[in-house]
């Protein structure tokens, strides 16, 4: 009996560590890095790199303080660089310090094994997740250099306040490079990874410079510095800046938000592609972003009076180049680009008309505007007005019905052509929850403003419709390709009637239209062609726009509902950033299909612009 117990115990350690090394042969290949770090490249090939949490990327150890690594090594791990994944002396220590203080008080893990648990496994302590452990360790001692393994645990360690990785970590306590870190200031970090929560400065300073000060004895007591340098570490003053995500952040971080949310609804993001990272060439491009955020913050806009919203897109493509879903992302994380569903107001009348001239009418048909009341089968009385009260009093074309936004020719539009029509359009270009009834034709379905210009992008792109589209391209850092966009259109609209609509929706800035009312961006000129709509309700105003460079969408809504404080906003901010984008550009409009015919509307003795029509 006895030599059968023998036998086992002598066994079970050889099978152990059999088993350990078939494991280590027959695993997958492991890949480090910063954990949860998403590199983001945007269309022009410049990188701007957020954190899962929050900032900070992947940096090599070229570009950390030589300090951070040697208090790093002599605070965590002395033997890091003679062990094989294990220390075993500590491994025994840690052992009997635990049994004598009848509690855990000491680990005994390698900075191997530590990055073995962060980057691949959970914080449980289980002996199943021990022996993980010790199997990943050991493959990361056989796949990669000690440099390498130190410079991924410098980069996946935590901090505390939800901050990975020493870039994210230099940044938040000093506003520094990791490279620029002095020997206090790295002993000092070095002192939080073993209780982020007891050793962090804004927790307890005292607590945290005893603990810097022990991390900077054991130091001097392995020769890692000199007398003096310890000295001088001592009596440095240390200046915190505490730099929080909020204060990091800024409105880019409105598309960083929407990436992680295409990732999430395609299925691309879970614990194995977050933990090892992902390469993503965005469509964003940095330096519109920069000059909308610029223009935002200068508005001085209210925001317990108005939110914004501001979509820009490449006509011929479903590359959305700029989304912002705020005023200001510190202040309010909800991305209204994506996710606020909003009644679009008049700036649904572009494809209502579109659809009236695929049905026969032209943009030269003339219907009488006058207060009127429909008498509807099933419904009953339906009395739609302008918003101004004001009507012609007689007839007007579709070119003028669009200039100043009037609301009885687009309802009797839309009962010429019927609503389930404009309904299926809708549903076409994929737009849910779609309430079909006399109203739709003047905006009364919701969507979110990306959708919204993506159907004016149909238009800006000749006919031609895109999804919307933020990635090109995403792939883990091993090179692995996990998705690419097609970037191809889904459906096409007929091109001489959309070039009839593009001129058409140059009648808002025509002067020459005023009569009853007067074109709803009269005032609001822009310095090369557009075509645009406006749209307003009483909590919502819109305007879309755009030429063969870009679709604008600028959306300036109340979150609770109420009227808004300033309807002219929306208007005064388009006009801005359209100017800003068309800077030193040439203006770039649409030529009409040979077949469209030229027309001018004469009102008052004023000729007006050029318009088509089909027939």
């Amino acid at each position: 009996m006895k030599k059968k117990i023998l036998k086992t115990l002598i066994l079970l350690p050889i099978v152990f560590i059999l088993v350990i090394n078939v494991a280590i042969f027959l695993g997958p290949s492991l890949i480090v890095g910063h954990n949860n770090e998403f590199t983001v490249y945007d269309n022009n090939n410049e990188e701007f790199s957020y954190h899962y949490y929050g900032m900070g990327k992947y940096v090599s150890l070229d570009d950390i303080s030589p300090y951070m690594l040697k208090s790093i090594i002599a605070s965590e791990d002395q033997s890091f660089y003679s062990h094989h994944g294990f220390d075993y002396k500590r491994i025994v220590a840690s052992i009997i310090d635990n049994i004598r203080n009848r509690e855990i008080v000491a680990g005994g893990s390698t900075i191997t094994q530590q990055v073995a648990r962060t980057l691949y496994l959970d914080n449980k302590k289980t002996i199943l997740r021990k022996v993980k452990e010790a199997i990943l360790a050991r493959k990361l001692e056989m796949s990669y250099s000690k440099d390498k393994i130190l410079e991924a645990y410098l980069n996946c360690v935590y901090f505390g306040h939800n901050i990975y990785g020493i870039d994210e970590a230099s940044y938040f306590f000093f506003e520094k490079k990791p490279s620029e870190l002095t020997l206090a200031e790295s002993a000092l970090l070095t002192g939080i990874i073993s209780a982020p929560s007891y050793y962090s400065p804004d927790v307890d300073e005292i607590q945290s410079t005893r603990k810097k000060e022990q991390v900077l004895r054991i130091m001097l007591k392995r020769k890692d510095i000199t007398s003096s340098e310890y000295d001088s570490a001592i009596s440095e003053e240390i200046k915190y800046s505490f730099i929080k995500k909020s204060e990091q952040n800024s409105n880019i971080l409105y598309y960083f938000d929407a990436i992680k949310q295409t990732l999430n609804e395609k299925g691309l993001l879970n614990s194995s592609t977050s933990s090892f990272g992902i390469d993503i060439k965005s469509t964003i491009d940095l330096k519109i972003t920069e000059k909308i955020n610029k223009i935002i913050k200068n508005s001085n806009i209210n925001e317990q009076e108005n939110q914004i919203s501001v979509v820009i897109m490449r006509p011929n493509s479903g590359d959305v180049l700029c989304l912002i879903g705020g005023v200001d992302y510190n202040n309010s994380q909800f991305n209204r680009a994506t996710s606020s569903y909003r009644q679009t107001g008049s700036t649904i009348k572009p494809l209502l008309y579109y659809l009236a001239l695929e049905a026969g009418l032209d943009t030269k048909t003339e219907l009488i505007s006058k207060q009127t009341t429909f008498k509807l089968e099933n419904i009953g009385e339906y009395s739609p007005s302008n918003a101004t009260n004001t009507y012609a009093n007689g007839p007007i074309t579709m070119v003028e019905a669009v200039a100043l936004s009037d609301n009885i020719y687009a309802t009797k539009t839309l009962l010429l052509i019927g609503s389930e029509t404009l309904a299926n359009s809708l549903k076409k270009f994929g737009i849910k929850n779609v309430i079909q009834n006399p109203t739709i034709g003047l905006g009364t379905n919701e969507m979110t403003p990306l959708q919204l210009a993506s159907i004016y992008n149909a238009f800006s792109s000749e006919g031609k419709y895109f999804s919307p589209n933020i990635i090109k391209e995403a792939r883990l850092k091993n090179g692995e390709i996990i998705y690419r966009s097609s970037n191809s259109y889904k459906f096409s609209l007929n091109k001489k009637y959309v070039l009839a609509v593009n001129f058409m929706l140059t009648s808002p800035f025509d002067q020459a239209l005023s009569s009853y009312t007067n074109p709803s961006l009269i005032n609001y000129q822009t310095k090369n062609t557009f075509a645009a709509k406006t749209g307003s309700t009483l909590s919502d105003s819109w305007v879309v726009g755009f030429n063969k460079e870009y679709t604008i969408l600028v959306h300036v809504g109340n979150d609770e509902n109420d009227e808004l404080k300033n309807g002219s906003l929306a208007k005064e901010l388009f006009v801005e950033i359209a100017d800003s984008l068309m800077e030193n550009k040439l203006d770039n409009f649409y030529k009409p299909d040979l077949e469209l015919k030229p027309f001018k509307i004469q009102r008052n003795g004023k000729n007006s612009k050029t318009y088509y029509s089909i027939y």
